[in-house]
């Protein structure tokens, strides 16, 4: 096959409705960063776990370790992922553990050190990678560093930023600093989350030995809490380049976490637009594109003229760094879920799960999206328990007690038996990834339909030339189709999808892939 990047394929889909109408610290002089085998070739899908919510073994109504390890078996073999991105398992005293009062340790109410051993163990056993949520920026303030640093212990006193009165009335932003004593401590989140200084190189030092204890533990990699906050611009003096210290501070990081393990992997969360972010690429293999959930969204809602353009996009702000890695996603555990921005449809729902699972990137699948799961802020209704259903002894109940806005969700064990379910969606759609890997790290290029609710694009490489058609409005379209030469379906989502008579039919919400098989299609009436 000829190299597709040099030939202009040419596709009009012509659509006829048949229905309805529509300063900082000094890193290594020169560091290239090394991208992980693990996540730019192991890891096709991530489930992002939130580990209170998700399944209780020992019945006192809290998600734990040991029922993430006992439903492994769902994940990797029915689900179909890779990898788990846990959230933080550390002590703390609140619900969500991203205050943290010892790293080297695991809160109680999710069990025990030999727990999260065995579940990384049996992890890889089953060829699944565990990331680690590791806050970094922060601490609880009552980690005993901090109560060290309130009482001016010497050592610990210069691990946090702080001001004295008088210093605060000339700094350049006077929110986010708290009394402590009789000085003030910075904390951009909570005043119970006082942040750490990275100026100073013990710190630093900390940040690796503790990322060095998880991952002689067996960890695969790390997620970066607040990757662009480390040096916050209210936390220095005016002028203070946070910037070029984070690049510098990532790189000195991960020269480290390599030195430990050379397959380790880091992504990062900078709650950027992916323009902006992409230059944190300096100091970082992975990172998550914030824009790219909303785009997603949007499109399977009201369909889009020029998705695949708007992913070239974000291609191309990566084209300066080789190998690194974008994080996909519809929602997280600090977002209005998913589906509330398709008005509560399964059907939308279903769209978007087929845009994210045929376009690049690593997906990462957030608790409870596979099966459709609601909620809005606050915080507790968009971590509410993973509904596994009536007969299940994994249903957690820590936030029942609140708005449980799903109760009336249909459950995974209902769903699993519905094989046009949003599960089964899911679950089919990752195997589809799975077996074609051009979907994950193929070229991407526009086809043109002249309906906007009609999205299609191509998926390429030297070898593999996919057209990937997504219907996102609830009626069928016909759409003329006359390919050069030969053709075959890789996956029609309903048994009404199909080609013939020259005509492409695509149900309401569904999703065609065909493997064009040569380098040129005719133009179409």
């Amino acid at each position: 096959m000829k190299k597709l990047t040099d030939i202009l394929l040419s596709i009009i889909l012509v659509a006829s409705l048949v229905t309805g109408c529509t300063q900082g610290i000094t890193g290594p002089e020169k560091f290239e960063i090394q991208t992980s085998a693990v996540l730019s070739e192991d890891i096709d899908v991530c489930y992002s776990l939130f580990p209170i919510s998700f399944a209780d073994s020992n019945g006192d109504g809290l998600g734990d370790i040991n029922g993430i390890r006992e439903n492994l078996g769902y994940l990797k073999n029915e689900l179909g992922v890779d990898c788990i991105l846990l959230n933080p398992i550390h002590p703390s005293p609140t619900y969500h553990k991203y205050d943290v009062v010892d790293y080297l340790a695991v809160d109680p109410d999710f069990g025990t050190m030999e727990d999260y051993e065995n579940l990384i163990r049996e992890m890889h056993e089953l060829d699944m990678y565990m990331i680690m949520d590791l806050v970094i920026n922060h601490t609880s303030s009552r980690h005993p560093w901090f109560q060290a640093a309130k009482q001016k212990d010497e050592k610990y006193r210069d691990y946090y930023r702080w001001l004295t009165t008088e210093e605060l009335k000339e700094h350049h932003m006077k929110s986010d600093w708290y009394i402590g004593g009789n000085t003030y401590y910075y904390a951009g989140f909570w005043s119970e989350m006082p942040e750490l200084n990275l100026e100073n190189e013990d710190v630093r030092n900390e940040l690796k030995s503790i990322a060095e204890f998880w991952l002689n533990k067996g960890v695969d990699g790390f997620r970066i809490d607040a990757a662009l906050h480390l040096y916050d611009k209210g936390e220095y003096p005016e002028g203070f380049e946070t910037f070029e210290s984070n690049i510098a501070f990532f790189k000195e990081f991960s020269e480290y976490i390599k030195s430990i393990k050379e397959d380790a992997f880091i992504i990062s969360e900078v709650a950027l637009n992916f323009k902006a972010a992409s230059s944190y690429y300096d100091g970082m293999e992975a990172m998550f594109n914030f824009d790219f959930g909303e785009d997603l969204l949007a499109a399977s809602y009201v369909g889009s003229n020029n998705l695949a353009d708007e992913v070239q996009y974000y291609l191309d702000q990566m084209s300066d760094y080789d190998t690194r890695v974008m994080g996909t996603f519809l929602s997280n555990h600090d977002q209005n879920r998913s589906i509330e921005a398709l008005a509560g449809s399964l059907s939308r729902a279903k769209v978007a799960a087929n845009l994210m699972l045929t376009l690049p990137g690593i997906p990462f699948i957030y608790y409870g999206e596979e099966i459709g799961m609601k909620g809005k802020k606050p915080d507790e209704n968009i971590r509410e328990p993973f509904v596994w259903g009536d007969e299940s002894k994994y249903t957690t109940s820590w936030n029942l007690s609140t708005q449980n806005v799903n109760k009336n969700t249909l459950s995974l064990a209902e769903q699993m038996k519905d094989d046009s379910s949003l599960f089964n969606t899911y679950k089919t759609m990752i195997r589809v990834r799975k077996e074609n890997p051009v979907l994950k790290n193929g070229d991407i290029a526009h086809v043109e339909t002249g309906v906007k609710a009609i999205i299609a694009y191509r998926r390429f490489d030297l070898d593999t030339n996919f057209l990937v058609v997504h219907n996102t409005l609830d009626q069928e379209y016909i759409l003329n189709f006359n390919p050069a030469s030969e053709y075959k379906i890789v996956y029609s989502q309903n048994p009404a999808d199909k080609v013939t008579d020259l005509k492409l039919y695509l149900s309401g919400r569904s999703v065609i892939i065909i493997n064009l098989m040569d380098d040129e299609m005719d133009s179409l009436e």
